[in-house]
């Protein structure tokens, strides 16, 4: 099984695919589906700053398939300072 190393230096083993059941399979898939426009924006969240807002997914209708986020964002701006007191 296939291992990886986690921010803190930790070892895991990755879990195949074929380890899990149809279920989890199919709940693992949406989750990722569902989190894709995020990600998509913010990729991993680096930074300094903090989001926060909701996904609509619309489903069905006439805006089957469109996906709206709303939300606010705030981005921390340091400057330097400095110089004879």
């Amino acid at each position: 099984m296939e291992t990886y190393t986690d921010w803190q230096g930790n070892q895991h083993q990755k879990r195949a695919l074929k380890d899990l059941t149809e279920e989890q399979k199919t709940d693992m898939e949406l989750a990722q589906a569902l989190a894709t426009p995020v990600y998509d924006q913010y990729y991993s969240f680096a930074g300094e700053f903090s989001v926060s807002g909701e996904v609509t997914w619309y489903v069905t209708g006439p805006d089957a398939g469109r996906v709206v986020m709303d939300g606010e964002e705030s981005v921390e701006k340091y400057e330097s300072i400095g110089g004879e007191v």
